[in-house]
Formats: C-alpha cells, sequence, structure tokens
C-alpha cells in the first residue's frame, strides 16, 4: 500500500488540509496562522475517530435486542382477571429505530473509522513535515490487535 506522500504532493495535502480546516472547524476561519488550523483540525477529527471508533467497537446488536427486552416489550397491569396491554412510548421506539439503523450502518462505520484514521495519520505526517513539534495532544498509537480487527471487518464485508 502506497503511502499519501507517494500520491499526492506534500504541499498538496497541506493544501487539502487547511481547506477542510475552514470547512470543518469554524474556529478555523480568520485570521489564524496555518498551523494553528491545522492543530484545530487535528482536535477535530481526533474526536471524530474516537466517536467513530466507540461505535465500531461497539456491540450495537446486543444493545438493540437489550433495548427490546427490557423496555420494548408491551408493559401488562392487572386489571381484574385479564391483562391490559400498554405500548411502548413513543420516544422508545424512535430509539430503537435509532439503535435499527446504527445497527445496518455497522459496515460504513466501520469503513469510515479505517478512513478516519488514516486521514488522522496523514494530517500528523504533514503536521511534523512543515512544522516539526508543534503538534499537541497526539493521539496515541493504536493497538496492533484493534488494527487487525478494522482490517478483518473490512474484509469481511
Amino acid at each position: 500500500m502506497k503511502k499519501e506522500s507517494e500520491i499526492i504532493d506534500d504541499e498538496e495535502l497541506k493544501r487539502f488540509f487547511l481547506n477542510e480546516a475552514m470547512l470543518l472547524c469554524p474556529s478555523a476561519l480568520g485570521d489564524v496562522l496555518e498551523r494553528e488550523k491545522l492543530q484545530i483540525l487535528y482536535n477535530t477529527l481526533q474526536k471524530i475517530v474516537k466517536l467513530l471508533g466507540v461505535l465500531n467497537h461497539c456491540n450495537l446488536e446486543m444493545h438493540y435486542v437489550e433495548i427490546y427486552h427490557v423496555f420494548g416489550f408491551y408493559f401488562t397491569e392487572k386489571d381484574g382477571e385479564k391483562r391490559k396491554k400498554r405500548k411502548m412510548s413513543e420516544r422508545l421506539e424512535d430509539y430503537g429505530q435509532f439503535m435499527y439503523h446504527l445497527v445496518r450502518m455497522k459496515s460504513v462505520i466501520a469503513h469510515y473509522y479505517a478512513y478516519s484514521l488514516q486521514h488522522l495519520r496523514s494530517l500528523e505526517h504533514t503536521m511534523e513535515l512543515y512544522y516539526p513539534g508543534y503538534l499537541q495532544n497526539r493521539m496515541k498509537d493504536i493497538p496492533r490487535e484493534q488494527k487487525m480487527d478494522i482490517l478483518k471487518e473490512e474484509t469481511e464485508k
């Protein structure tokens, strides 16, 4: 697999990240130094990667099943000899639908998580190339097992 610097010129990559910073981060607009824009983008991408990581490694199917086991069944009350059924609340139904959509989007989440990780690494490379030592709050390396899980999930899909 080729590195991003072999595919795209470093200067072009830097311009891409600066434009992305202006699109994704309103605080990067205005009179801000390039390295500060890149740092703002880095912090934003780091948060995106963390969110996608949680969604990717969470067992959404189990949460979906739990919702319906705990709350989803009709609530019943004894009313004499008969049982009276009550439908679950609309909010709970909406939450169940949200979880259902997340479960169906699991492969997209996994692919975007892998993409975002590579994107973050490319930004790190660019920042270290143009502004050595300036990168703050560097994200720790992903454990090797986690990388393998991501790759395995991608190949299965």
